[in-house]
């Protein structure tokens, strides 16, 4: 049984600026116990399904020339906690997979069918824990197996449209 809402917004403040964001919520538990075994049991949290998460971007784009402009872009990301069995020998008490949240920034210049761009994602360096892995042999207590995020990422970039 999953239930939950969810909530976005769009709004342009001022000429030039734009702000989007949202949030939603999502109550996920079993309701039946599988055939086999009786475990998770009723009521548990299904897995890898995060109660909570939100989002939130905010765009400005300011001219230089008739035939040029800038942009500044920040974006945020919020998961919250979950649970995971995947890597556990006790499935009825399943594994805390921590919250997090990743901010990303982008300044560009566009001039014409151009953009450049300078960029850092994962700006905090945070290594999320995208999903528990089943290991293939077996895990050692306290070596959980998941597949990260990426480190934090700095570049340059450019697009020409065509």
């Amino acid at each position: 049984m999953s239930k939950g809402a969810e909530v976005d917004f769009s709004a342009i403040p001022f000429h030039g600026m734009n702000l989007n964001g949202g949030i939603g919520y999502d109550y996920a538990r079993i309701t039946e116990p599988g055939a086999l075994l009786a475990y998770p049991p009723p009521g548990s949290p299904i897995q890898q399904v995060a109660p909570l998460t939100a989002n939130a971007a905010a765009d400005y784009t300011h001219p230089l020339t008739p035939s040029m402009s800038w942009d500044a872009h920040l974006d945020w990301s919020y998961t919250a906690h979950r649970y995971s069995a995947a890597n556990t020998i006790y499935p009825v008490l399943p594994r805390v997979v921590p919250a997090y949240f990743l901010i990303n920034s982008k300044f560009s210049i566009l001039r014409g069918p151009g953009e450049y761009s300078v960029y850092v994602r994962n700006m905090g360096g945070i290594h999320p824990n995208l999903s528990d892995e089943l290991s293939n042999a077996a895990e050692d207590p306290g070596r959980p197996r998941w597949t990260e995020g990426p480190p934090a990422e700095y570049g340059i970039e450019a697009h020409y449209t065509f």
